[in-house]
């Protein structure tokens, strides 16, 4: 990637994680703010505020093109001062390069990181579950069949599987599920919590949980440094848990047979978080098991689910057009989201015959940075002798800007350079 595109590509990347951040913690405060909702809305919820970190709306403003007509005021750059002798100057653009160079890398060998454990973990989860186990004899098959059934799922889909390994009963597979049940764990079950426990990773098959909970890993690696998608990510595999044990409640009336299979499953985990893979985990167990022990009831009011709703709505419209505060050096209030950096400089001649004299000077140069990073328009609003003003001047029509970003759009700025000549005290 050239020099010029890092820093293009990470001013919108950056007002879009502001935006995300913005959005995620109006989620996180509806999820904390109503913690009576049911599990599958507080599930739909949590989902929102994760896909937001997904859908990147500022950097498609790159692909835009902006019209001659948009532009916006810009900022005064940083003095370049020219010197009598001065050395010739190294681009512009190279500190800030090295700087965002650092931080791809950094990110990139974070994503690689945690792509790398969540793969170990599901080898070994694969490693386990392939040592010792066994079909489904005919009568638990024929049982699982007949659950399957009742809940819309094509029986051929969902196959079961003892196993010796100490883990919680779980569900592996995207298109084609297999239902683990650890064999010790089976024979200690009553039918009763039998049929349960089968109930609940049935439901983790009906509701897709192990693509979406791939997906969600996949998020994770990507956003590794962001508190606030391990928080999500760690509130939907709560609520995917609820949302299985509100199903099985639902079906079976009998929450306290449902808490005892589900106290007992407990009791093998291992607290593996395996991507694409569902299972009863432990995840808030207590307060899992206090919820499924009460009465049911309906949880959701419709003015409940509309409110939240339209809350969701409301913040995503409003965090989009959110823009994340401006870091420039120099720079105190700007009509633009990121004000054009030059990326690459053509150092102003010292006029001969004023350097000759000893006469020091300035000039400052009004241009239009298009939204390809092209000078145009330059303009000489100020200069102490026009020969500063006019060396100037042919100086900076040659440089290269990144151009200016408002709104992740790339934009037409004006700006005023300004340019200092100035004898070197130190030359013989």
């Amino acid at each position: 990637m050239s020099p010029s595109v890092l820093p293009a590509f990470f001013a919108p990347l950056l007002a879009h994680l502001y935006q995300a951040t913005l959005f995620g913690l109006l989620i996180a405060a509806l999820l904390l703010a109503f913690p009576s909702m049911s599990a599958r809305l507080s599930y739909g919820v949590a989902w929102a505020g994760l896909a937001k970190f997904l859908l990147p709306l500022a950097l498609l403003g790159l692909a835009i093109p902006t019209g001659p007509s948009q532009l916006l005021s810009g900022a005064w750059l940083p003095a370049l001062r020219v010197t009598d002798n001065a050395a010739p100057v190294p681009p512009h653009w190279f500190s800030g390069d090295v700087i965002w160079r650092a931080g791809a890398l950094i990110w990139l060998s974070g994503v690689i990181f945690f792509a790398a454990i969540a793969m170990v973990r599901a080898v070994q989860f694969a490693r386990q579950l392939r040592g010792d186990r066994q079909r489904f004899d005919p009568d638990e098959e024929q049982q699982l069949a007949a659950l399957a059934a009742t809940i819309g799922i094509n029986p051929t889909r969902v196959t079961g599987w003892l196993t010796s390994a100490q883990t919680t009963p779980g569900v592996s597979g995207i298109f084609r599920s297999r239902i683990h049940v650890p064999r010790e764990l089976l024979h200690s079950l009553s039918p009763d919590e039998t049929e349960a426990v089968l109930l609940h990773e049935l439901a983790h098959v009906a509701r897709r949980d192990n693509l979406w909970r791939l997906l969600q890993t996949a998020i994770v690696c990507v956003c590794w440094f962001h508190p606030l998608v391990w928080w999500l990510h760690r509130r939907l595999i709560l609520e995917s848990e609820r949302a299985c044990d509100e199903a099985v409640v639902r079906r079976t009336r009998d929450g306290e047979t449902y808490a005892q299979g589900l106290f007992k499953a407990a009791r093998f985990s291992m607290g593996l978080d395996v991507p694409g893979v569902s299972g009863m985990a432990r995840s808030g167990l207590s307060a899992r098991l206090a919820t499924i022990l009460k009465p049911i009831k309906e949880k959701d009011h419709p003015m409940l689910r509309l409110t939240i709703m339209l809350i969701a709505l409301v913040g995503f419209v409003f965090t989009t057009g959110a823009s994340a505060p401006s870091v420039e050096e120099s720079i105190m209030t700007l009509p633009v989201d990121y004000a054009p950096r030059p990326v690459e400089q053509v150092r102003p001649t010292y006029p001969p015959e004023l350097r000759d004299a000893k006469i020091e000077g300035e000039a400052r140069i009004a241009i239009v940075i298009d939204s390809d990073g092209v000078v145009r328009n330059p303009e000489v609003v100020f200069a102490t002798r026009p020969e500063f003003g006019q060396a100037a001047l042919e100086a900076v029509i040659q440089w290269k800007f990144l151009p200016g970003i408002k709104g992740g759009r790339k934009v037409n700025t004006r700006l005023v350079v300004p340019i200092v000549f100035s004898i070197n005290p130190g030359k013989k």
